[in-house]
C-alpha cells in the first residue's frame, strides 16, 4: 500500500520508511446483565511467524487476554466472538500463539458469529484477498461445531438489543456496523476506521 498511502495518505498520518502506518487492532468486550460475556473481534493475535510478524510490522504482544483478566474475565468465560470479518487483523487473536503447537482456537466455551455471505467468500477467497486469511482458521471454526452463520440483521441468539449492517465494499459479506439499543443508549462499533492517531494508543487489546 506503498504508493497508495504516499499518494492518498500523507495528509492523514506520516509513514515510515517502509510507507508503514501505526493502526490499532480494537476489540469491544460486552458484558450483558444477564451475564454474557461478548466480544466483538479479536485482534491479530501472535500466530504470525516471526517473519510474517516483521513483514507486517506487527509490534507488542497480543494483549486481549490480559486485558480481559484486567476486567475480572478468563477466556473460558468468553461464550460469544461476534467477528465483523475473517482477515487476519481482526480475527487472528481467535489462535494460539506461534509454537503452540498444535494449533487450536482460543475461547473454548464461545461460539463464533460471521455472516454467511463473508463465510463463503473466506473459503474461497478471490486471490488478491487470499493473503488476507488464514486457511487454517477457517477449518478449525468449521471442525469447532460452534461456527454460527447470520443472514439477517439480527439473530435470535442475540436478543440483547444487537443489530447488524452489512457491506460489500472492503471484502464481500463484511458485518459492518454492530448497533447495540439498551434502554436509552445505543451503541454502534464500527471496522476498518482510524481509531486513534496517538502512537501510544495502538496495541493489540481492549
Amino acid at each position: 500500500m506503498g504508493i497508495f498511502l504516499n499518494l492518498c495518505g500523507k495528509n492523514w498520518t506520516p509513514a515510515d520508511a517502509l510507507n508503514q502506518i501505526q493502526l490499532a487492532c480494537r476489540s469491544l468486550f460486552l458484558q450483558t446483565e444477564d451475564g454474557r460475556n461478548i466480544l466483538f473481534d479479536v485482534g491479530t493475535g501472535n500466530f504470525f511467524d516471526p517473519k510474517q510478524s516483521d513483514r507486517y510490522g506487527i509490534e507488542g504482544n497480543f494483549e486481549l487476554l490480559n486485558d480481559l483478566e484486567k476486567a475480572g474475565v478468563s477466556e473460558t468465560d468468553i461464550d460469544t466472538i461476534i467477528l465483523s470479518h475473517l482477515h487476519f487483523d481482526h480475527a487472528g487473536g481467535l489462535l494460539s500463539a506461534y509454537g503452540q503447537d498444535p494449533q487450536r482456537l482460543l475461547f473454548p466455551n464461545a461460539k463464533y458469529y460471521v455472516s454467511r455471505s463473508h463465510w463463503s467468500r473466506a473459503c474461497r477467497p478471490h486471490f488478491r484477498e487470499r493473503v488476507s486469511f488464514i486457511p487454517n482458521l477457517m477449518t478449525l471454526l468449521e471442525h469447532s461445531q460452534r461456527l454460527v452463520l447470520i443472514d439477517d440483521s439480527t439473530h435470535p441468539d442475540l436478543n440483547f438489543g444487537l443489530t447488524f449492517d452489512f457491506s460489500n465494499g472492503h471484502t464481500l459479506g463484511m458485518m459492518l456496523s454492530f448497533r447495540i439499543a439498551i434502554g436509552t443508549i445505543s451503541l454502534c462499533f464500527r471496522f476498518n476506521t482510524r481509531s486513534s492517531m496517538d502512537p501510544s494508543a495502538c496495541h493489540n487489546g481492549i
